[in-house]
């Protein structure tokens, strides 16, 4: 029996939260964060993408410098780099955590090298021991995209502040989710030489529409509603309306994309109280989500071992996304979401393999593996022990068929 949907995220959202629409909008996000960045100066922004734009507007880069990061990545942060006339060098990952390999840093760097960009990917924190020592002997800037890791530890301390700057997402698909918005995170020696971004973002009544449709996705991936919603919505969109269900749910490569700081609406006052009110319960929310996956894993049985990451490899993981390794991710996704179980493959991909990047292309044979074998899976905070058994057994399905 396929029982009811269950989404592949859901933030958990209270409603509570989402009072905070209406609540008196007087956070800030230095409030809000309370701390967990040290003495970071922290800057709102549209988004995460509008954050990356932010800092390399203003960092000591000129066209032509080059920029390290991990090949396994979401396309439209290199493209951005791109934008800026900067040149992508791919480097290739870890496969047991799906983050920059810092063993690949040596061969790729070189004179005209000028930042490394590193991503805990999942929530998975980078070896920024290793990544972080090796900018300082080389004089590079560093730069982490926390868009997955807001929870995520490295010797104790949320990841975000080794560098001089990161990047933070509070989109419907993350872990602290805002309905939108972005935040720029300055911690180098230069941050306050930083002038606040000031993005000719869309205003007015139609930019209105953005925060009342993620409104809409939040209330649709509730689990208990997921199913009578927003799932039956994205499949009826998938089969009728194609164009529109890869606008709300984008997937795969899209080689003609480019980043428009004025695309989206601006960081809105709401948003840093309903961040407040997430950051208050994290540590409960990344524990419960922690648990989930392990409680996935046992049931994995003698499996678990071939199938399972090592997200806390270099630190502690959040758990805000889930990963199996599978000899077919995409066969594997048909599979399980035939099963009701939301799942995404080819979510991220080997940037250095790709058309668009074709003249800085790169030998990356972890990425093109992760590529090919990551599966994304539920593990939301309130996944019950019938519904973790549900989707390992989905998971298993797919590995035997």
């Amino acid at each position: 029996m396929v029982g009811r949907a269950l989404p592949r995220h859901s933030s958990e959202l209270t409603w509570g939260d989402y009072l905070a629409l209406l609540a008196p909008r007087t956070a800030t996000l230095q409030e809000a964060w309370q701390g967990r960045l040290g003495q970071a100066r922290l800057l709102p922004t549209p988004t995460g993408r509008h954050a990356l734009w932010a800092f390399l507007e203003q960092a000591p880069l000129k066209p032509g410098d080059e920029v390290l990061l991990a090949a396994y990545n979401f396309h439209p942060v290199v493209q951005i780099l791109v934008q800026r006339g900067l040149v992508p060098v791919f480097v290739d990952i870890e496969p047991q955590t799906l983050t920059m390999d810092p063993d690949g840093l040596p061969a790729r760097v070189s004179r005209r090298s000028r930042m490394v960009l590193v991503t805990h990917m999942f929530g998975h924190p980078a070896d920024l021991t290793r990544i972080g020592a090796f900018c300082r002997d080389h004089g590079l800037l560093l730069f982490e995209d926390c868009a997955h890791a807001p929870g995520t530890l490295h010797q104790g301390g949320q990841v975000g502040s080794v560098g001089e700057g990161a990047l933070f997402s509070f989109g419907v698909y993350k872990i602290l989710n805002s309905l939108g918005g972005g935040m720029l995170a300055l911690s180098g020696p230069d941050a306050d030489r930083f002038a606040v971004p000031d993005f000719a973002v869309r205003r007015g009544p139609g930019s209105l529409l953005e925060p009342l449709t993620r409104l809409m996705f939040s209330i649709g991936s509730t689990p208990g509603l997921y199913g009578r919603t927003l799932h039956p919505f994205l499949r009826l969109c998938e089969d009728r309306l194609p164009r529109l269900a890869r606008t709300l749910d984008p997937t795969d490569n899209d080689p003609a994309y480019r980043f428009d700081p004025a695309g989206r609406a601006p960081f809105r006052p709401f948003m840093a109280g309903m961040l407040r009110r997430q950051l208050a319960r994290l540590e409960t929310n990344v524990a419960r989500r922690r648990a989930a996956a392990e409680g996935i894993r046992s049931c994995l049985g003698r499996h678990a071992e071939d199938l399972w990451l090592e997200p806390d490899h270099h630190g502690r993981s959040n758990a805000s996304y889930l990963g199996v390794r599978l000899p077919d991710a995409a066969r594997g996704a048909r599979l399980c979401r035939a099963r009701g179980v939301g799942c995404r493959e080819r979510e991220y991909l080997d940037c250095s393999r790709l058309p668009q990047f074709a003249a800085w292309a790169a030998d990356c044979p972890e990425s093109s593996r992760a590529e090919r074998e990551i599966l994304r899976i539920p593990s939301y905070p309130s996944l019950s022990q019938p519904d973790q058994e549900r989707v390992a057994h989905a998971v298993l399905q797919a590995l035997h068929r």
